[in-house]
């Protein structure tokens, strides 16, 4: 299986980035698998407007199938306008949206039964590091997930470590410290059933990716200020 390489553009896109995107050569990206994640406003016009390699992908979707939800987007609908994968669990849903585990383990059931592929986020805060929470977090993450899904006998996802502290803003785990982090975390995939790739999300930047890229575990990069940028081109070109 290939690697894979994610763009998260969050809160930020226009239809500029759009075409830009539109622009991308099938020459830089064939060594890798590659998603856009934009927002909802924008993933008709990028399905009609990527290239073929480039695979659109939600931030985000709704716990609930359907129902009196205002506001509410559910994976039935980003199925019908043609996602193929979801972000779910990112650590600023978690943060700024008080979305616990629970949540996040009925949004991944909603879009696996939607035949979506999913990319699960978890990962440490600061203070849960400092305490040396690390492992204690990922595995809660991971089983209580794993329990929503508990009539699955294997659950295909790919799952990002993406550390809280380091989303954003410029810090970054030791090298060691991401390998000791992933590879615990493959442990507890395989005692939960879970297959699929792993990746590392955190303020990736040219500086930093290859290093990260070939780290035993690490199956793909979560990206995302430098997804807006041209930097990305040459994550995908040299992506190891």
């Amino acid at each position: 299986m290939k690697k894979i390489l994610i763009g998260n553009w969050k809160l930020n896109c226009s239809l500029e980035k759009i075409k830009w995107v539109s622009g991308f050569r099938r020459e830089d990206f064939k060594k890798i698998e590659c998603c856009v994640a934009v927002p909802y406003t924008h993933i008709t016009t990028a399905k009609t407007d990527f290239p073929s390699f480039i695979k659109v992908c939600a931030q985000d979707c709704s716990k609930y199938e359907e129902g009196a939800y205002t506001g509410e987007v559910s994976a039935k609908m980003l199925k019908e306008i043609g996602v193929e994968y979801v972000i779910i669990g990112h650590s600023e849903r978690r943060r700024y949206f008080d979305e616990d585990n629970s949540a996040i383990g009925e949004k991944v059931k909603r879009c696996l039964l939607s035949d979506i592929k999913v990319v699960l986020c978890v990962g440490e805060s600061e203070e849960e590091r400092n305490k040396q929470l690390v492992l204690n977090v990922i595995e809660e993450q991971i089983k209580s997930v794993a329990e929503k899904l508990s009539d699955m006998a294997i659950i295909r996802m790919d799952v990002a470590y993406e550390p809280v502290w380091a989303i954003g803003t410029g810090k970054i785990p030791t090298l060691h410290q991401i390998e000791y982090a992933v590879k615990h975390l493959k442990t507890f995939m395989n005692a939960n059933r879970i297959v699929g790739r792993i990746l590392y999300g955190g303020s990736v930047s040219l500086r930093n990716f290859k290093l990260i890229s070939e780290i035993a575990y690490v199956d793909g990069l979560l990206v995302g200020n430098a997804s807006l940028e041209e930097d990305f081109i040459e994550m995908a070109r040299e992506i190891k």
